[in-house]
């Protein structure tokens, strides 16, 4: 029960910064003359896409520098994150992902739940500073807070490892607060859970999360998000067929990327425990 309780702050202190965020940066603005004090103006934080994406970026600097103070992020360099990557077999793992990616969009394409954030994403797709929130910094900000903080902790903690990556998986899909994005986000969360505990880094989860956020803000950006995958494939024996051959492709690069990862790993030279193995901090 101990090893959950920074987890738990961990996820509190993300939602906090999330709601404490924009009412600074609306605060400012304000105070600056950038958005119309006027209780009677239509104006507000959502429609000044400025004040938003800063806001974003705002609330996941903040987070990090409050998690990486609470010992759940690793106090490592960029360049040596970088360098501990076997990136001769990373590519594996984000083809991987990328076929997940696609046969999740297309499953969500048919269960169609409602996106209540749409809006908001499309205003961001709008300029270059929402474009790098959602882009880079959302993804990078995620994978810190939910592969490396819950995950790697609970896992530093002794949690079974496929606890700890549904545990994080649930808890990043939920935080979405889009019913339109917590089946995708919950799926997703696993494949990045999983490559997260075999690499033990979050470079290559932060890169197949960026490739899939690029895509759909590219999507919001110049086509207005009415892109749907399930059209352009056909029909819909045509839309099972790449589904089933996308899950194939899933699965088969994912065994190979396990395989030879995992071989590299070991032959490393961190002789003293295995990489998998959970060891307390």
């Amino acid at each position: 029960m101990k090893a959950i309780k920074k987890p738990i702050l961990a996820i509190l202190v993300f939602c906090l910064m999330q709601i404490l965020a924009p009412i600074i940066v609306q605060v400012i603005a304000r105070l600056t003359g950038e958005i119309p004090s006027s209780p009677n103006d239509a104006s507000n934080l959502i429609e000044h896409t400025y004040q938003l994406a800063l806001a974003l970026i705002i609330s996941g600097m903040l987070t990090v520098v409050i998690l990486y103070y609470m010992n759940m992020i690793k106090r490592k360099g960029l360049v040596s994150r970088f360098r501990s990557v076997d990136w001769e077999h990373a590519p594996l793992a984000i083809t991987a992902a990328i076929m997940g990616i696609i046969v999740l969009d297309l499953l969500s394409e048919y269960v169609n739940a409602p996106d209540l954030m749409q809006p908001v994403f499309m205003r961001l797709a709008e300029n270059k500073l929402g474009v790098l929130a959602l882009v880079f910094v959302a993804p990078i900000v995620e994978e810190l807070v939910f592969r490396e903080g819950v995950l790697g902790y609970l896992r530093r903690h002794e949690i079974g490892t496929w606890t700890a990556i549904i545990s994080s998986s649930l808890a990043f899909a939920l935080l979405h607060f889009n019913p339109a994005q917590i089946p995708f986000a919950f799926v997703m969360g696993i494949m990045l859970g999983y490559i997260y505990v075999k690499t033990s880094s979050i470079i290559i989860t932060s890169i197949i999360h960026i490739i899939n956020n690029l895509l759909a803000t590219l999507e919001m950006r110049y086509f207005d998000g009415s892109i749907q995958l399930h059209e352009i494939l056909g029909s819909p024996l045509m839309n099972i067929f790449y589904i089933l051959v996308c899950t194939f492709m899933c699965f088969l690069f994912m065994r190979e990327f396990k395989r030879k990862y995992h071989r590299k790993h070991i032959h490393a030279g961190n002789h003293s425990s295995h990489p998998n193995k959970p060891k307390r901090v």
